[in-house]
């Protein structure tokens, strides 16, 4: 990994949407990572830091069934890194 990017950048965390995920990414992500608050998942997501295929995503994007949802920069407590 390249030693030049930002801790918050390497640290990374995948989450596959179940198959029961239905209505915006941002509630299901919320429902999903309950130690994540709901302010850092909207700062997460205007900062770009939610991704779907390496690619930036709204909150208010459809959750689809199945997808890895990429959450960069977000500890397991769901403290900035």
């Amino acid at each position: 990994m390249d030693s030049s990017l930002r801790a918050s950048e390497r640290l990374t965390r995948t989450v596959i949407l179940p198959g029961n995920a239905a209505g915006r990414l941002d509630a299901v992500l919320s429902r999903l990572l309950p130690d994540v608050s709901r302010r850092r998942l909207k700062a997460a997501f205007r900062e770009g830091r939610i991704r779907i295929e390496g690619r930036r995503v709204r909150g208010s994007d459809p959750a689809r069934p199945g997808v890895p949802v990429t959450l960069v920069g977000l500890s397991e407590t769901g403290t900035p890194v």
